[in-house]
């Protein structure tokens, strides 16, 4: 494998393909006389965040069973359960939502020198999540994370780098914490700093890297990396075409309900691009594509409705959908709705 040469001063041949023991390398929580159910919903939340998974989606399918358990040990002081619970109060996760409680939680955990927590109050404290915004009490909280080997708070802390906020700008400086983030299989830093890498935005180019990040993130589905796969075999800035390999990674993303690698698949039937052309099939992507929030899909909906084109002829469904278009911001569409109330008038 390439390195990064004078950018970064890290060896990449020791990016592991799956790094098991880095939980426990990172943060070990124990609690007496608690419940084991606890010590397993805190690893399912730790592995989600930990793989950039959808945090929200893993608490709600455990709290309806688990969640008397979490307030339990709260009350009794588990940072454990303090996070679980905790995260319940900011979503509004099977109970009323309350941020500002949840925002204490955190803190009383960060307080106890646990790196979960020093990283969750840096999150709110960066969007003013039950607490007024402070950018540099948050940078000062991700750094303790990150310098205790968190791979959250290591790449958060490269987007604050990377974009400017609160410190000078400094990409080399971003790089280096996207790439130890990286180092740590975090999938969200392989896949940032693999799009670096792939364009040469900001460091030197190197796709051979950049693919091989993403690929180890991709692997993990996620889908973010598996899109990015998908972009870069479509049109690659070094090298030709692999439609295969596009298509087979944006399915990849679809599985996992990215919008983009859905109307990227529509988009490759109707121009039947790698594949023979099916309208049909893609105005199939193309729906569930919009109705997960894809808007250059929805537009294409629409145009299909109001022609009659593979979808049933329905001008007024065809019409629900260019509005739903506009209102996200399609030119489009708003050009469309325009000249068909210009058309009646």
């Amino acid at each position: 494998m390439n390195h990064l040469g004078s950018v970064l001063d890290f060896d990449v041949n020791t990016i592991p393909l799956a790094c098991d023991t880095m939980a426990a390398e990172i943060l070990e929580l124990t609690v007496a006389d608690s419940q084991p159910n606890i010590d397993t919903d805190f690893e399912q939340w730790c592995h989600a965040v930990l793989r950039g998974g959808d945090v929200v989606k893993v608490l709600r399918s455990l709290a309806s069973n688990r969640i008397t358990i979490w307030k339990r040990d709260m009350s009794e002081g588990s940072a454990m359960g303090q996070i679980l619970y905790g995260e319940c109060l900011a979503e509004g996760i099977g109970v009323d939502r309350d941020p500002l409680r949840a925002y204490k939680l955190f803190l009383a955990v960060a307080e106890s020198n646990f790196y979960e927590g020093m990283w969750l109050v840096a999150e709110c404290l960066l969007d003013g999540a039950g607490t007024s915004r402070d950018r540099k009490a948050a940078l000062d909280w991700y750094i303790k994370a990150a310098q205790g080997n968190y791979p959250p708070a290591q790449y958060s802390l490269g987007l604050l780098l990377l974009e400017g906020v609160v410190v000078r700008q400094d990409p080399a400086a971003a790089a280096d914490w996207f790439l130890k983030s990286a180092k740590n299989d975090y999938p969200p830093a392989q896949t940032k700093l693999g799009k670096m890498l792939l364009r040469g935005d900001s460091i030197k180019q190197d796709p051979t890297l950049g693919i091989e990040l993403l690929t180890h993130a991709a692997k993990q589905n996620y889908a973010k990396a598996q899109l990015a796969l998908g972009a870069w075999y479509f049109e690659p800035l070094v090298g030709p075409p692999n439609s295969r390999e596009s298509i087979r990674w944006y399915r990849e993303g679809a599985k996992n309900n990215c919008p983009d690698c859905m109307f990227r698949l529509g988009l490759m039937n109707e121009n039947g691009i790698g594949m023979l052309r099916d309208d049909r099939e893609a105005a199939q992507w193309y729906v569930k594509a919009a109705n997960l929030g894809n808007v250059e899909s929805a537009y294409r909906i629409g145009k299909f409705f109001i022609g009659g084109i593979v979808l049933p002829f329905d001008p007024n469904e065809g019409i629900r959908w260019l509005k739903y278009a506009a209102l996200k911001g399609h030119p489009g569409a708003a050009q469309e709705l325009n000249r068909r109330s210009g058309s009646k008038d």
